[in-house]
């Protein structure tokens, strides 16, 4: 759906300068950077201090728990701006959202786009959904997350 190969890229096994080639070649690929679980503060603060080594055409997803995501928070304050509102929890009950708020979020995604989760469930079976994060959203939470 995509329409971009994903990399997958372990944070936790090279340098922040090894890192920053690793997610630049290719500059348009979508990246999924792992490994991030194992950082520690001085790790962040290097991170930090490189933030604009992130900075590439191409997507890049930061696969972190919780726990990770509060140090982050704590010490790298200029990724944590380049990260902005996107933040997204994940897990094998669909995340923390009530059966309410997902509905609610169902129907602002239909009302958005004026299409029905049906119309969207098709396209996706059909390979004919944009590349968008809002429809990869919409399936997550249509529990199709294996149409993505």
């Amino acid at each position: 759906m995509l329409e971009r190969p994903v990399r997958i890229v372990d944070a936790g096994r090279v340098s922040i300068t090894e890192l920053r080639q690793d997610i630049r070649t290719p500059p348009d690929d979508i990246v999924l950077l792992t490994g991030l679980d194992g950082f520690d503060e001085a790790s962040w603060a290097a991170l930090d201090l490189n933030r604009s080594g992130l900075e590439r055409p191409g997507a890049i997803i930061m696969w972190l728990s919780s726990s990770a995501v509060l140090t982050l928070s704590r010490h790298a304050s200029s990724v944590r701006s380049f990260v902005g509102g996107s933040f997204f929890a994940l897990g094998p009950q669909g995340g923390i959202m009530s059966g309410e708020e997902r509905d609610r979020r169902l129907n602002e995604l239909a009302e958005h786009f004026q299409l029905s989760s049906e119309h969207v469930l098709g396209m996706a079976q059909a390979g004919q959904l944009p590349p968008d994060p809002l429809f990869v959203e919409w399936l997550v939470l249509l529990g199709r997350g294996d149409l993505v």
